[in-house]
């Protein structure tokens, strides 16, 4: 967990360019998603959810969110850059896995890299 504390936080220039929403209990965030777009395309740069606050529908709203917004945005899918962990919780929402890519965070890791294509799938 230590390694990928970089990609957690959430900076101002995260803000600026994409779309970061925030679940909250109580006040309290519990979950964090980001979207950004750049040449058509729209990619899911985070979605993390308190580990004490999985299973409560938080990932799933802030998902389906993160659609709402690329298919307003024009984008034929969301590029999707998963831990392998939590690539199967996106195949449960629709994303199809087409390839791996290098992991930025651990030197010589593949992650997987899915796609849910928004032209045939509804949120």
């Amino acid at each position: 967990m230590a390694a990928c504390l970089p990609e957690l936080i959430v900076t101002e220039d995260d803000i600026d360019g994409g779309r970061v929403m925030v679940a909250e209990v109580d006040g309290v965030p519990v979950a964090v998603s980001q979207v950004a777009f750049g040449s058509g395309i729209a990619e899911l740069v985070r979605l993390f959810v308190d580990p004490d606050a999985l299973g409560q529908g938080h990932g799933a709203a802030l998902y389906h969110d993160a659609l709402e917004a690329a298919r307003a945005a024009g984008a034929p899918f969301l590029r999707i850059e998963s831990d392998p962990f939590a690539a199967p919780f996106y195949e449960r929402m629709g994303a199809e896995r087409v390839g791996d890519v290098a992991s930025e965070t651990v030197a010589g890791r593949r992650i997987p890299l899915l796609h849910h294509r928004l032209d045939r799938h509804r949120a």
